[in-house]
């Protein structure tokens, strides 16, 4: 069974350019780190915040991966950029 991450987030806006180039090395990391990382998408969403949703192969797997992302340098730097977190949440896919 599959899990998802949904974050909810802010970044300064003329941080933008920098996170969005950043992503990739960050995704990458984690996905060395974690091989059940299965797929990442990012949305600006209209109001200015952003929402990162997450797939991985197990719930287990993707809570380790919100402990431990910040001492994975590529991923710790680019969530630096992150101000502030309204929600992160984990479930399991079952349809």
């Amino acid at each position: 069974m599959s899990a998802i991450e949904i974050v909810r987030f802010t970044i300064a806006p003329p941080d933008r350019e920098v996170f969005l180039a950043e992503r990739p090395a960050a995704i990458e990391a984690l996905r060395e780190r974690f091989g059940g990382l299965k797929d990442a998408s990012l949305a600006e969403l209209e109001d200015g915040t952003w929402v990162d949703i997450v797939t991985w192969s197990t719930l287990a797997e993707a809570k380790d991966a919100a402990e431990t992302m910040p001492s994975i340098p590529a991923a710790a730097g680019w969530a630096a950029k992150i101000t502030g977190v309204s929600e992160i949440v984990h479930g399991e896919v079952v349809a």
